[in-house]
């Protein structure tokens, strides 16, 4: 059993550490279609929309679910099966959209990047220009696997240029990273109330053109995860078709508040010096990042494992876990790294007590240098493709 503190910091890329006062909105029992809830979800829909400028030409359209079932629910509705879909792979959620798309029945191709590289404009026009089918574009604007970030602005201009339905899967950069939706125009934003905004999962969010939307029906591939259904109840009787998660709706609410009271620069100035604390911090005990920081977002940092042959994945997690800190088991390059979350309802000085549990942690190992094989750490490209991922086992849950 690993004891610790019963409060604990989650340094994951999500879902985060909520606020006090985001914890306490969800201490209630909520039925469907009470006023309430009905009047909270009337606000979330309402806010999200304005947050990206969006006023009038798109709407929001929850589901309940995870942000991999808003991504399926909005490839499934908005992409015609005479037409196809491009995504851009660079990375673990880059090949998730693939498998997404396969599974339900969405033509595509796929521009196939090392997971290190944001995609570029020259790219994406040559793969539209060789397929004329080519109808939508999806792109994971971060990239949690490593951090990723990928350039949102040229890719939209490219979009527009060409006719091409953009969608952005923000799930990670949404309330962060800057999107406006009216200098944008894409024909959705997938998003999440768990990371940025500091809420609970349990929602799938998504902001669609309402012309999209109206063109749109009985497109989908499914009966639950259908966007034009959704929408439909919510516009003619602002309520959801099934039961839909009070607790995490009512979490949105009270986290929206918090985060218009901060502002979004402000909260992404905040995280960027949570992740600049973070990586200074690391760097300084020998760790390398699989990023360059210029291609970098601050949502996350992924380091390489350190070659010292001490180390041991799985004691380090649980020496974490003893001081407090809960990090994300698994891996998702293809070669050995761990990652650490700087999303969350915390600042840089619990960063820096971050940065001191890890060099305790390796202390405690018999760590003495946390530098990685530069055999491994630097892989050529190849070896890099994002669909050469390494699933190292989960520990089991606490306790």
């Amino acid at each position: 059993m690993m004891d610790g503190p019963t409060e604990r910091i989650i340094l994951t890329p999500g879902p985060v550490t909520t606020s006090a006062v985001t914890k306490r909105a969800t201490l209630r029992d909520f039925t469907p279609n009470e006023p309430d809830l009905l009047a909270f979800t009337a606000e979330f829909r309402r806010t999200l929309v304005e947050l990206v400028n969006g006023q009038g030409a798109y709407v929001c359209v929850p589901l309940q679910g995870t942000g991999n079932a808003a991504n399926e629910a909005t490839l499934g509705t908005l992409v015609p099966r005479d037409r196809k879909l491009l995504i851009v792979n660079n990375g673990f959620y880059g090949e998730r959209l693939k498998q997404i798309a396969a599974a339900i029945g969405v033509p595509f191709t796929a521009v196939d990047l090392p997971i290190t590289e944001p995609v570029g404009v020259e790219q994406l026009e040559a793969a539209l220009a060789a397929e004329p089918s080519l109808s939508h574009l999806v792109v994971c604007h971060v990239d949690t696997g490593t951090g990723l970030l990928n350039p949102i602005e040229p890719i939209a201009a490219l979009c527009r240029r060409r006719g091409v339905g953009l969608i952005i899967d923000a799930i990670a950069s949404f309330g962060g990273l800057p999107l406006d939706a009216a200098a944008l125009a894409p024909e959705a934003i997938v998003l999440s109330p768990n990371k940025w905004l500091e809420g609970l999962p349990g929602i799938g969010l998504v902001l669609v053109r309402r012309t999209a939307l109206a063109a749109s029906a009985g497109r989908c591939h499914s009966f639950c995860l259908d966007l034009h259904r959704q929408w439909r109840s919510f516009e003619d009787h602002g309520v959801w078709r099934f039961t839909p998660p009070g607790q995490a709706i009512a979490a949105l609410v009270a986290a929206l508040h918090q985060y218009v009271a901060e502002g979004r620069v402000a909260r992404l100035e905040r995280v960027r010096r949570n992740w600049r604390c973070l990586v200074d911090g690391l760097r300084a005990q020998g760790f390398a990042t699989v990023l360059r920081d210029e291609v970098a977002s601050p949502v996350i940092a992924t380091f390489h494992q350190p070659a010292d042959p001490a180390y041991d994945r799985q004691r380090f997690f649980e020496a974490m876990w003893r001081q407090g800190f809960v990090m994300f088991r698994g891996s998702l390059t293809p070669f050995a790294s761990f990652r650490i979350g700087c999303m969350g309802a915390f600042d840089q000085a619990v960063m820096a007590e971050v940065v001191r549990a890890v060099g305790r942690s390796m202390a405690e190992m018999g760590v003495t240098d946390g530098r990685p094989d530069p055999r491994r750490s630097r892989p050529n490209s190849a070896a890099l493709r994002p669909n050469h991922v390494c699933r190292l086992p989960a520990l089991p849950p606490p306790g």
